[in-house]
Protein backbone atom coordinates (compact mmCIF):
# COMPACT_ATOMS: atom_id res chain seq x y z
CA UNK A 1 0.00 0.00 0.00
CA UNK A 2 1.58 3.44 -0.70
CA UNK A 3 1.90 5.37 1.96
CA UNK A 4 3.29 8.70 2.20
CA UNK A 5 6.81 10.09 1.31
CA UNK A 6 8.41 12.31 3.78
CA UNK A 7 11.00 14.95 2.45
CA UNK A 8 13.85 13.67 5.35
CA UNK A 9 13.53 9.87 3.61
CA UNK A 10 13.69 11.07 0.00
CA UNK A 11 17.12 10.47 -0.90
CA UNK A 12 17.51 7.27 0.09
CA UNK A 13 13.59 5.85 -0.88
CA UNK A 14 14.82 7.22 -4.77
CA UNK A 15 17.69 4.73 -4.39
CA UNK A 16 16.01 2.06 -3.40
CA UNK A 17 12.77 2.62 -5.76
CA UNK A 18 15.11 2.74 -8.82
CA UNK A 19 16.25 -1.10 -7.67
CA UNK A 20 12.56 -1.97 -6.92
CA UNK A 21 13.07 -2.26 -3.02
CA UNK A 22 11.92 -0.34 -0.20
CA UNK A 23 14.64 1.31 1.96
CA UNK A 24 14.47 0.57 6.33
CA UNK A 25 13.22 3.82 6.57
CA UNK A 26 9.91 3.45 4.99
CA UNK A 27 9.91 0.02 6.31
CA UNK A 28 10.08 1.85 9.95
CA UNK A 29 7.18 3.87 9.18
CA UNK A 30 4.71 1.35 8.46
CA UNK A 31 5.69 -0.67 11.55
CA UNK A 32 6.10 -3.71 9.61
CA UNK A 33 7.95 -5.28 6.35
CA UNK A 34 7.54 -3.08 3.33
CA UNK A 35 6.30 -4.58 0.71
CA UNK A 36 9.11 -4.17 -2.40
CA UNK A 37 8.17 -0.91 -4.51
CA UNK A 38 7.50 -0.72 -8.28
CA UNK A 39 7.55 2.99 -8.40
CA UNK A 40 10.81 4.82 -9.61
CA UNK A 41 12.46 7.87 -8.69
CA UNK A 42 15.41 9.41 -10.51
CA UNK A 43 18.15 10.78 -9.12
CA UNK A 44 17.62 14.21 -9.61
CA UNK A 45 14.01 13.83 -9.47
CA UNK A 46 12.03 14.93 -6.05
CA UNK A 47 8.74 13.83 -4.25
CA UNK A 48 8.12 15.90 -1.42
CA UNK A 49 5.56 17.13 1.05
CA UNK A 50 2.88 14.39 1.73
CA UNK A 51 2.94 13.75 -1.78
CA UNK A 52 1.75 9.59 -2.91
CA UNK A 53 3.68 7.63 -5.63
CA UNK A 54 1.93 3.93 -6.67
CA UNK A 55 2.26 0.90 -8.58
CA UNK A 56 4.83 1.86 -11.70
CA UNK A 57 4.72 5.60 -11.32
CA UNK A 58 7.97 7.43 -12.57
CA UNK A 59 9.58 10.70 -11.87
CA UNK A 60 12.14 11.07 -13.64
CA UNK A 61 14.90 13.69 -14.66
CA UNK A 62 14.20 17.20 -12.93
CA UNK A 63 10.43 16.06 -12.06
CA UNK A 64 9.15 16.91 -8.98
CA UNK A 65 5.93 15.87 -7.16
CA UNK A 66 4.76 17.85 -4.03
CA UNK A 67 1.67 18.81 -1.64
CA UNK A 68 -0.81 16.15 -1.12
CA UNK A 69 -0.66 15.00 -4.99
CA UNK A 70 -0.36 11.36 -5.88
CA UNK A 71 1.30 9.55 -8.91
CA UNK A 72 -0.05 6.26 -9.72
CA UNK A 73 -0.48 3.31 -11.81
CA UNK A 74 1.75 3.75 -14.94
CA UNK A 75 1.89 7.27 -14.96
CA UNK A 76 5.15 9.35 -15.94
CA UNK A 77 6.71 13.08 -14.55
CA UNK A 78 9.70 13.77 -16.37
CA UNK A 79 11.89 16.39 -18.21
CA UNK A 80 11.16 19.69 -15.60
CA UNK A 81 7.40 18.70 -15.12
CA UNK A 82 5.64 19.41 -11.71
CA UNK A 83 2.66 17.96 -10.06
CA UNK A 84 1.68 19.98 -7.02
CA UNK A 85 -1.57 20.79 -4.44
CA UNK A 86 -3.66 17.73 -4.84
CA UNK A 87 -3.68 16.83 -8.31
CA UNK A 88 -3.78 13.72 -9.45
CA UNK A 89 -2.03 11.61 -12.36
CA UNK A 90 -2.88 8.09 -13.19
CA UNK A 91 -3.00 4.88 -15.83
CA UNK A 92 -0.53 5.49 -18.48
CA UNK A 93 -0.45 9.81 -18.45
CA UNK A 94 2.80 11.82 -19.29
CA UNK A 95 3.70 15.09 -17.64
CA UNK A 96 6.87 16.20 -19.30
CA UNK A 97 8.71 19.14 -20.64
CA UNK A 98 7.77 22.11 -18.13
CA UNK A 99 4.09 20.98 -18.06
CA UNK A 100 2.61 22.29 -14.00
CA UNK A 101 -0.67 19.93 -12.72
CA UNK A 102 -1.69 21.48 -9.58
CA UNK A 103 -4.73 21.78 -7.27
CA UNK A 104 -7.03 19.91 -8.06
CA UNK A 105 -6.74 18.39 -11.70
CA UNK A 106 -6.70 14.74 -12.66
CA UNK A 107 -4.75 13.94 -15.90
CA UNK A 108 -5.32 9.87 -16.93
CA UNK A 109 -5.49 7.76 -20.18
CA UNK A 110 -2.71 8.03 -21.74
CA UNK A 111 -2.98 11.60 -21.93
CA UNK A 112 0.12 13.71 -22.34
CA UNK A 113 0.83 17.30 -21.13
CA UNK A 114 3.86 18.81 -22.33
CA UNK A 115 5.61 22.73 -23.02
CA UNK A 116 4.66 25.15 -20.69
CA UNK A 117 0.66 23.88 -20.30
CA UNK A 118 -0.93 24.24 -17.26
CA UNK A 119 -3.90 21.86 -15.78
CA UNK A 120 -5.55 23.41 -12.74
CA UNK A 121 -8.54 23.96 -10.38
CA UNK A 122 -11.36 20.63 -10.80
CA UNK A 123 -9.99 20.19 -14.30
CA UNK A 124 -10.36 16.17 -15.98
CA UNK A 125 -7.79 15.04 -18.92
CA UNK A 126 -8.67 12.10 -20.13
CA UNK A 127 -7.96 9.84 -23.60
CA UNK A 128 -5.54 9.84 -25.60
CA UNK A 129 -5.45 13.75 -25.49
CA UNK A 130 -2.22 15.66 -25.87
CA UNK A 131 -2.15 19.12 -24.66
CA UNK A 132 1.02 21.67 -25.09
CA UNK A 133 2.06 24.61 -25.71
CA UNK A 134 1.31 27.65 -23.45
CA UNK A 135 -2.36 26.44 -22.83
CA UNK A 136 -3.85 26.34 -19.73
CA UNK A 137 -6.63 24.21 -18.61
CA UNK A 138 -8.57 24.90 -15.53
CA UNK A 139 -11.98 24.92 -13.60
CA UNK A 140 -14.64 22.59 -14.99
CA UNK A 141 -12.24 21.81 -17.77
CA UNK A 142 -13.72 18.27 -19.05
CA UNK A 143 -10.97 17.50 -22.13
CA UNK A 144 -11.50 14.29 -23.71
CA UNK A 145 -9.59 14.69 -27.07
CA UNK A 146 -6.47 16.70 -28.26
CA UNK A 147 -8.86 19.12 -30.09
CA UNK A 148 -11.11 19.89 -26.88
CA UNK A 149 -8.10 22.71 -26.22
CA UNK A 150 -7.59 25.20 -28.54
CA UNK A 151 -4.91 28.03 -28.56
CA UNK A 152 -4.63 31.52 -29.84
CA UNK A 153 -2.10 33.90 -29.43
CA UNK A 154 -1.95 37.56 -31.51
CA UNK A 155 1.60 38.34 -31.05
CA UNK A 156 4.79 36.04 -31.10
CA UNK A 157 5.01 35.11 -27.16
CA UNK A 158 8.45 34.58 -25.13
CA UNK A 159 7.27 31.94 -22.14
CA UNK A 160 9.33 32.02 -19.15
CA UNK A 161 9.39 29.16 -16.63
CA UNK A 162 7.08 30.30 -13.61
CA UNK A 163 5.62 29.17 -10.75
CA UNK A 164 1.95 29.54 -12.26
CA UNK A 165 0.60 29.47 -8.63
CA UNK A 166 1.53 33.14 -8.47
CA UNK A 167 2.17 33.95 -11.94
CA UNK A 168 -0.14 34.52 -14.82
CA UNK A 169 1.86 33.46 -17.68
CA UNK A 170 2.34 35.41 -20.90
CA UNK A 171 -1.29 36.55 -22.89
CA UNK A 172 -2.47 33.29 -24.59
CA UNK A 173 -5.71 33.33 -25.20
CA UNK A 174 -7.25 29.25 -24.58
CA UNK A 175 -10.75 28.14 -24.90
CA UNK A 176 -11.35 24.79 -23.78
CA UNK A 177 -14.34 21.86 -23.44
CA UNK A 178 -16.42 22.02 -20.12
CA UNK A 179 -19.69 19.34 -18.70
CA UNK A 180 -22.07 18.62 -21.70
CA UNK A 181 -19.88 20.21 -24.66
CA UNK A 182 -19.68 23.71 -23.12
CA UNK A 183 -16.74 26.13 -23.45
CA UNK A 184 -14.61 27.87 -20.59
CA UNK A 185 -11.99 30.77 -22.18
CA UNK A 186 -9.16 31.87 -20.26
CA UNK A 187 -6.48 34.92 -20.93
CA UNK A 188 -3.01 33.44 -19.63
CA UNK A 189 -5.09 31.79 -16.38
CA UNK A 190 -7.92 34.41 -16.20
CA UNK A 191 -11.16 33.14 -16.98
CA UNK A 192 -13.23 35.33 -19.56
CA UNK A 193 -16.18 35.68 -21.09
CA UNK A 194 -16.86 33.71 -24.51
CA UNK A 195 -17.66 37.12 -25.84
CA UNK A 196 -14.29 38.40 -24.59
CA UNK A 197 -12.76 36.45 -26.69
CA UNK A 198 -11.63 37.26 -30.20
CA UNK A 199 -12.58 35.94 -33.41
CA UNK A 200 -9.67 33.80 -34.53
CA UNK A 201 -9.74 31.50 -31.00
CA UNK A 202 -13.33 31.30 -31.48
CA UNK A 203 -12.95 29.84 -35.08
CA UNK A 204 -10.91 26.71 -33.93
CA UNK A 205 -13.53 25.95 -31.60
CA UNK A 206 -15.14 22.50 -33.23
CA UNK A 207 -16.84 20.66 -30.32
CA UNK A 208 -19.89 23.24 -30.42
CA UNK A 209 -20.91 25.84 -31.96
CA UNK A 210 -20.20 29.44 -30.21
Amino acid sequence: RAQPVPTATMASRAQHRESGGAGPAEGALMGKKAKPSKTQVGPDARVTGDAVLSGEAQVLDHGRVSGRSQVGEQACIKDEARVAGQAEVREQAVISGNAWVYENALVKGTAHITDNACIFGDAVVSGATTIGGAANVGPRARVKQSDHVVVYAPAAISVKRVDPRTHDGPAVWTAYRTRKDGVRVMLGRRPKKVSEAPKELLKLITWTKV
